[in-house]
């Protein structure tokens, strides 16, 4: 599986699987941890809301691990049980 720490590790694997330099893919995730506290408070805060804050599964991967994800199911439009198992999600 390609976890956070190995793909930290080995960063040529997310030149080959996204297409994207990885400074440029560590650059965008810090960019979007930045904003993600906000966007997670505002969508929790939403008028229409139906569950209480809280509720709900919390994630389990990273925030670079589902980005890596989703960057590799896009460009290599492969099935989302070979995105599963390739990246524990």
């Amino acid at each position: 599986m390609f976890l956070e720490p190995v793909l930290r590790k080995e960063p040529t694997w997310i030149k080959v699987f996204t297409g994207i330099r990885a400074e440029d893919f560590w650059l965008m995730i810090d960019q979007m941890e930045t904003k993600f506290y906000e966007y997670e408070l505002n969508r929790h805060n939403r008028n229409n809301r139906k569950r209480g804050i809280g509720a709900g599964r919390n994630f389990e991967q990273s925030l670079a691990q589902r980005t890596v994800g989703v960057l590799v199911y896009l460009r290599l439009n492969t099935s989302q049980t070979f995105i599963a198992r390739m990246f524990g999600l």
